[in-house]
């Protein structure tokens, strides 16, 4: 026995349903990004066929009553359909269906005499696919449950027993509609399903005392996919995200170009560095080379007894080095005199020592601008002989450091 409760709420029901399962499928879709999905892909035609059971209305009354059974108020249907998935969680499809409903009638019943309508019903149903919008969408899903809500048109084709009850009042319902959908893939163009769906009618079509009664259509159907079939996902992108990314890239490029042609600028002028460097470094090796071959000069100034002045033959010798402390200005000229031991007294001989010094030392400072601090002068009188001739001694000595 079977007992139901007034559907009043009904069409609020089912619009409240399908904003919450849009609602459910934005949410899920922020997960993943779905290519897009060309007009002629994910279509599918859809044959079903099955039994309309009626579930509301006056045979809610005890059937035993009126001498009926649950088969008396049970019809075939048939039904076809054609529609398409947007996204692997929301599709669409227009149904067109129908055959009979039947009812007991308490105030036409004549010894459990049955009412049978003929209809046609021409339905929308929006189509909310659970698994994706719950879980992650898998091409590789072989079963899939789909909830379904939507409106439905039904136009009443007359009793079928018309001598009993007369002509239905009004022919045409719009009615509200619930179901769900049990799909396994068989392969990628061919699936099977079962599907159930909740009809509230118009009071008027079964000629019922209660205001909305309702039938319940269960089915089984083959569904045939058209066009390309599924879908590329890959991570959810935010395009705002991605604009700022990308200009953030961009200015990081052009940083990196910067600094390359910085680096680069810095390469090359290490490369005239190293090359500065070497030069310099072969110079220097010159000036070494020079400098210790000049420490090897030793020009000897000679004088006759008691003399301190360089004679005119000598002068050259003095121009000389004059010439090279011009081209090498970070040497100093070391002037060493010296007297012979075997004349003079030992204070005579520091002075004629001192004397030649000096005298060599203003020729180099008076007539060749020879800076004072690079001359070195030193007097030995006669303590020290570098010369085993004695006549020998009597010299200046004049050497580059």
């Amino acid at each position: 026995m079977l007992n139901f409760q007034k559907l009043k709420g009904m069409k609020k029901i089912v619009i409240l349903f399908s904003v919450a399962m849009l609602a459910l499928n934005g949410f899920a879709q922020e997960e993943k990004a779905i290519s897009q999905n060309g007009f002629w892909d994910n279509w599918f035609l859809q044959l079903q066929g099955g039994a309309t059971f009626t579930v509301a209305g006056d045979q809610t009354l005890d059937l035993k009553d009126k001498g009926g059974k649950v088969g008396d108020i049970t019809t075939p249907y048939v039904g076809f359909a054609v529609g398409k998935y947007f996204t692997p969680a929301v599709g669409a499809r227009l149904n067109l269906g129908g055959w009979s409903i039947k009812n007991f009638n308490e105030k036409t019943n004549f010894n459990g005499e049955v009412l049978k309508t003929n209809y046609l019903q021409l339905s929308f149903d929006a189509m909310f696919n659970l698994m994706n919008i719950f879980g992650e969408y898998k091409p590789e899903r072989i079963f899939d449950i789909s909830l379904l809500t939507g409106v439905g048109y039904v136009r009443n084709l007359g009793f079928a027993n018309e001598d009993l009850y007369g002509k239905p009042g009004t022919k045409n319902f719009v009615v509200p509609r619930v179901g769900a959908q049990f799909m396994f893939h068989v392969t990628k163009r061919f699936d099977i399903y079962a599907e159930t769906n909740f009809n509230m009618i118009n009071q008027h079509i079964l000629k019922a005392s209660r205001k909305e009664p309702a039938y319940l259509n269960a089915m089984v159907g083959l569904s045939f996919n058209l066009g390309r079939t599924g879908w590329k996902t890959g991570e959810f992108s935010d395009p705002a995200m991605i604009q700022s990314l990308n200009d953030k890239i961009n200015q990081q490029r052009g940083q990196i170009s910067e600094q390359e042609s910085e680096i680069a600028s810095l390469s090359n002028d290490l490369r005239d560095s190293e090359a500065n460097n070497k030069m310099l470094q072969d110079e220097l090796e010159k000036a070494k080379k020079s400098a210790k071959d000049l420490s090897e000069v030793k020009i000897v100034v000679t004088y006759e007894i008691g003399q301190v002045h360089v004679s005119k033959g000598q002068l050259v010798e003095i121009y000389n080095v004059a010439q090279l402390l011009d081209k090498y200005p970070e040497m100093k000229v070391h002037v060493t005199s010296y007297a012979d031991a075997q004349t003079g007294s030992e204070e005579r001989n520091q002075y004629l020592s001192e004397e030649r010094a000096n005298i060599v030392k203003r020729m180099f400072v008076e007539n060749y601008e020879i800076a004072e601090d690079r001359i070195v002068t030193k007097a030995y009188g006669a303590s020290e002989q570098v010369y085993g001739e004695n006549d020998w001694n009597r010299v200046t000595i004049i050497e580059l450091k």
